[in-house]
Formats: C-alpha cells, structure tokens, sequence
C-alpha cells in the first residue's frame, strides 16, 4: 500500500503519492492541479540539472505550502502527474523511518 499525502483545498481534499529526493534543484514539485491553491508567483524561469547531465528549462515559483500545520514560503515547480516531491532539505527537522518488511513510512518531528 503506497503512503499518501493528502491536500485539502477548497472543502475537498485529494491525495497525491508524496516522493523524497536527496538532491533536486527546487524545493518542491507539485502536481498542475495544486497551482490556484498555493498562491503562486512568478520568479522566473530556471535550469534543472537531471541525471546524466540532463538538463530541462522549468517556470519557477514562490509559492505559500501548507507543511506540517505551518505556511512556509518555498520555490515550486509544477508538474502533469499527482506526485509531490520534496528534497529532503525541507525536513531536516524531522525523523524518517522506513519499514521496507510491513511497507510503513512514518515521518516526525525530530527531539533535540
């Protein structure tokens, strides 16, 4: 069973399968349909390096997100497709535990 990020927008919520990546360009991709909800505006257009020396030209962002009961500020690109990925950077707070066995993902914030 795949862990699911929900969204609530607008009095409805939709799930998206939410992705880790140790090491993009932008804080965050988000789905197409997530644009209207997050505010976003305009910065600019900007150049992603990808695997292999790829690279893609992506219009970038300033967008509010709602993460963790918190409106952070971050940059966004907007993607076709219902996956939202998130470097890492972003929870450098919190603990991730996978359970590869029982197919569990728990994420928390981190005690110090």
């Amino acid at each position: 069973m795949p862990v699911l990020l929900t969204v609530k927008q607008c009095d409805k919520s939709s799930a998206y399968k939410p992705a880790l990546k140790f090491k993009v360009e932008r804080l965050l991709k988000l789905p197409e349909t997530l644009r209207n909800a997050l505010n976003p505006r305009y910065i600019g257009r900007a150049i992603s390096v990808l695997a292999g020396g790829q690279t893609i030209e992506e219009e970038l962002y300033r967008v509010d997100f709602p993460f963790d009961g918190k409106m952070i500020s971050a940059e966004a690109t907007f993607v076709v497709g219902s996956e939202i990925l998130i470097e890492t950077r972003l929870l450098q707070e919190y603990r991730l535990q996978i359970d590869f066995v029982k197919r569990t993902v728990v994420l928390e914030k981190a005690v110090r």
